[in-house]
């Protein structure tokens, strides 16, 4: 019950308060090695271990909702995300990501306004944006914002595709629709 005591106390020095935020920054480091290596579960309890200490950084709710949305904990995800932005609101890749996470729970409105943010986000000139734009660049697209409006364009297709099968607006029942999409997952995982 000791540990319990000492993980809770708050600091009541300066250098106390130093010593838990350095543990704190420590543990999401050590989180984020864990991430990389695609180890979410050690992962998520280093970046819980740098928040209880202090370390409050948009980055570790960033990359603590990813692990959550790699976890399949969307709803989770999308509030450490929310929190990543409310503390740091300039990185249109917090907005993707939270995008994706939205769109797996079928938040297509939600999403979509996401996706618009990181575009609009991403044509400000920052350090996160050349980065982003750098990456975007390695993997085959124009910049960043380039990717953000390809699925942007996507994520509107979608969410009316889905839209219309939930209606039934393609004239056959909503069982029929399921099946026929199963099928067609099932032989596109066959092609592969």
């Amino acid at each position: 019950m000791k540990w319990l005591n000492k993980v809770f106390k708050k600091p009541t020095n300066k250098t106390a308060a130093d010593d838990r935020w350095r543990y704190g920054y420590e543990a999401f480091i050590s989180g984020k090695e864990c991430y990389k290596k695609r180890n979410f579960k050690d992962a998520l309890n280093f970046f819980d271990e740098a928040i209880d200490n202090g370390y409050n950084d948009a980055n570790v709710f960033y990359y603590r909702a990813g692990c959550l949305d790699d976890l399949e904990y969307y709803p989770e995800a999308i509030g450490d995300y929310d929190k990543a932005i409310s503390i740091d609101s300039h990185k249109a890749n917090v907005y993707y990501a939270r995008y994706l996470a939205k769109f797996a729970i079928g938040d297509w409105a939600g999403g979509i306004n996401d996706l618009k943010d990181a575009i609009s986000i991403s044509k400000q000139i920052n350090g996160n944006s050349k980065f982003w734009n750098e990456y975007a660049e390695s993997t085959g697209y124009e910049s960043a914002t380039a990717r953000y409006e390809l699925d942007l364009t996507t994520a509107e297709q979608a969410r009316e595709h889905y839209q219309n099968l939930e209606s039934g607006m393609y004239g056959i029942s909503q069982n029929e629709q399921e099946r026929r999409l199963k099928i067609q997952i099932l032989k596109n995982k066959r092609r592969k």
